[in-house]
């Protein structure tokens, strides 16, 4: 039986005064399974493996998960529940690979697994005694990458969001973000969608707020997938062209397989999970440099 799998790509900003990613790898390598494991929010993390193939470095993240999960059943058989130790409970997996010549991060995508969210905090918190600080920013195909940088001024901006995968923290101040999970706390709501235009004048387009906001949401997106639905962008590559729309979720680089096989136990198995991930990076390699 084969099942999907897909993955991201993204780009490894060290701040000026972080250690190299190589070294906190390293650093987390040498540690003992249990020494791993950092609490995040209400979840513990941990990486389950490291390993390094001619500066290629795969790892693989574990979410411990104590809340409902499935059951096994058959045709002919009930659902029943998984035994298990004292101590054990359900562990969702999630397989990375970092490139280290071009400074990219290829990261398998798994709903209760660990996002990229907590992927940067486990590695910005890891070791309180020295200074790893990064950030993992989504990586886009070039063209659509540069048009958003250099874009003259924003003229339109439609985007969604899913209060229910977003928290407070996740307000950016100066950006419509906040307004918007204002509204859907105050509604209930499970989808709010925002439309900002500057019209059909040519010379009209939006302030330095909607630019700012453009930002932010595009950060959020790759974060958090499930909390940004949806987000395109009218921008204009000078004040005289035409608006072209930049679909900032489907334009994201992104791989998706269909033919990675499950083992006996119904899970994808490490090693075709990493397969998987340097498959993506050879796919790739054009765009995110050789």
């Amino acid at each position: 039986m084969k099942e999907t799998l897909k993955v991201h790509a993204f780009r490894v900003t060290l701040h000026e005064k972080s250690g190299n990613f190589e070294d906190l790898l390293n650093q987390i390598k040498d540690d003992p399974l249990q020494a791993r494991v950092r609490t995040l929010g209400y979840s513990d993390i941990r990486i389950e493996d490291v390993r390094e193939e001619g500066g290629l470095w795969f790892f693989d993240f574990g979410k411990f998960r104590e809340q409902h999960g499935p059951g096994k059943a058959s045709k002919t058989t009930p659902v029943r529940g998984f035994p298990f130790s004292k101590g054990e409970v359900f562990c969702e997996e999630t397989a990375c690979l970092y490139v280290q010549k071009t400074g990219h991060l290829i990261v398998q995508y798994n709903h209760h697994g660990a996002r990229i969210g907590k992927i940067q905090e486990y590695l910005n918190e890891y070791d309180p005694n020295n200074s790893y600080t990064m950030e993992l920013v989504p990586k886009y195909d070039d063209t659509v990458e540069r048009k958003f940088h250099s874009r003259a001024a924003t003229k339109k901006i439609v985007f969604e969001i899913d209060p229910r995968f977003l928290s407070q923290e996740d307000r950016v101040a100066g950006t419509a973000l906040t307004q918007a999970l204002d509204l859907g706390k105050r509604s209930r709501g499970e989808k709010v969608e925002l439309t900002i235009s500057a019209g059909r004048p040519r010379n009209n387009h939006l302030s330095d707020f909607i630019d700012k906001t453009a930002n932010a949401l595009k950060t959020k997106a790759g974060q958090k997938p499930d909390g940004v639905t949806k987000l395109k962008v009218g921008v204009l590559e000078n004040l005289d062209s035409r608006m072209e729309v930049l679909d900032l979720i489907a334009q994201r680089l992104v791989h998706q397989f269909d033919d990675i096989p499950v083992g006996a136990d119904l899970r994808f198995p490490q090693v075709e999970r990493y397969k998987a991930l340097k498959r993506a990076y050879n796919a790739w390699k054009n765009v995110l440099g050789k």
